[in-house]
């Protein structure tokens, strides 16, 4: 309800700006021409501007050129208007795609460092469990399958750090990378 309320209003001011910029073009135009009309021309068609210029200037065979100089205020309005909205669109893209490349890259660093220090943490607990194993004791599940989480984990993240921004499906904002990233770790599935 509250939405088309608000829509209601916005499209009443709008039609009121509209209505006030023709009005106002069409007076101001064409006043402004009424004007120059008397100062320059010496003797005026078919209009007594020098007797009794607002009589003549807003009389009914000037109201079609009243119209047109507020149709021409309205005309210039909108295309100036649409031209805000598309640099503003614009601006707004270029700054989400700004704040996507740096997330992208600041993910990179941030991966590079961990995904270093943590691997080769974790491959020191495989190499562990390994030596365990050849040597024939059993390695404890509950220090196993961590290490193995762990492993499988640092794929996704890498994919989604270092390759997924460079695919056909690069992502568009920061919320898809973290919806990537949460999923690709659940799942431990190879991003494509």
């Amino acid at each position: 309800m509250e939405t088309i309320q608000r829509l209601t209003v916005q499209r009443v001011a709008q039609v009121g700006k509209g209505a006030g910029l023709f009005l106002f073009g069409s007076l101001a135009i064409h006043t402004l021409t009424m004007f120059v009309d008397h100062f320059m021309i010496k003797v005026p068609i078919n209009l007594d501007l020098h007797g009794h210029f607002l009589t003549s200037a807003f009389s009914v065979p000037m109201l079609p050129i009243m119209a047109a100089y507020g149709m021409l205020i309205l005309l210039v309005y909108f295309f100036w208007d649409k031209k805000q909205k598309a640099v503003h669109l614009l601006q707004q893209k270029k700054l989400q795609k700004e704040k996507v490349d740096f997330v992208l890259k600041s993910m990179q660093r941030i991966t590079g460092i961990l995904a270093e220090h943590i691997a080769a943490r974790n491959a020191e607990v495989i190499n562990w469990l390994d030596r365990r194993r050849r040597r024939g004791q059993i390695p404890s599940e509950k220090v196993e399958r961590p290490a193995r989480e762990i492993a499988s984990a640092l794929h996704p993240l890498s994919e989604l750090t270092f390759v997924y921004p460079y695919t056909e499906t690069r992502p568009k904002s920061i919320e898809e990378i973290e919806r990537v990233l949460q999923s690709r770790l659940k799942n431990g599935a190879v991003i494509r």
